[in-house]
C-alpha cells in the first residue's frame, strides 16, 4: 500500500518562497555578470589595482607582502611570509595582472585578474573555496565584489550596472 505524505501548507509555502528568492537572486547575478562583461572601468589598471587590493584587504583577506606594502600596510614578518599562500601581483598570459590572497579561516581565498585596455580596464574577482592539498577547490566569479569595485572608482557607472541587474 502506498501512503501519500502530506506536507503542511506553511512548509510548502515556505519552500516556494525560498525557491523563488533563490531563482530571483540567480537571475540578478546573471544580469549583473552580463552588464559587467559589457562594462569597462574608464581608468587605467595601474590606478584601479590598488583599490581592488584594498577591497580584499578590507574584507579580511591577507595579501602577499608586496601587495600589502603597495596599499600602505606593514610588510609581513619573515615567518608569515613563509607560511602565507598568497601570491604577489604578477603578469600572466595576454598581459593580465593576477594576484591571490591567502586562505581565510573558512578555506576561502580570492584571485583577482585585471586587464589593461589602454586607458580603461576590466577587473574580475574569483572566490575560491577549498584547498589545493585536498584538490577540492570550487571557483566562483564574485560579481558583487566587482560591482563594489566599480562603485569605488566610478559611482555613475555602478549606478547603471545596478539598474541593469534589476
Amino acid at each position: 500500500m502506498i501512503r501519500r505524505m502530506r506536507l503542511p501548507l506553511p512548509r510548502v509555502l515556505a519552500c516556494a518562497v525560498l525557491l523563488t528568492a533563490a531563482c530571483a537572486a540567480a537571475q540578478r547575478e546573471a544580469r549583473l555578470r552580463e552588464a559587467l562583461d559589457a562594462q569597462t572601468i574608464a581608468r587605467p589598471l595601474a590606478e584601479v589595482w590598488p583599490v581592488a587590493l584594498r577591497l580584499l584587504d578590507e574584507r579580511g583577506y591577507d595579501l602577499a607582502n608586496d601587495d600589502r606594502v603597495s596599499i600602505g600596510k606593514a610588510p609581513l614578518t619573515t615567518a608569515s611570509r613563509y607560511l602565507s599562500q598568497a601570491r604577489e601581483t604578477r603578469t600572466a598570459k595576454g598581459g593580465r595582472w593576477v594576484a591571490e590572497t591567502d586562505l581565510d579561516m573558512s578555506d576561502v581565498r580570492y584571485r583577482i585578474e585585471g586587464t589593461d585596455l589602454g586607458g580603461a580596464c576590466r577587473v574580475s574577482f574569483f572566490r575560491i573555496a577549498g584547498t589545493l592539498e585536498a584538490r577540492d577547490e570550487r571557483e566562483h566569479r564574485d560579481a558583487d565584489l566587482e560591482l563594489e569595485l566599480v562603485r569605488r572608482v566610478d559611482p555613475a557607472a555602478a549606478a547603471r550596472l545596478d539598474e541593469a541587474a534589476r
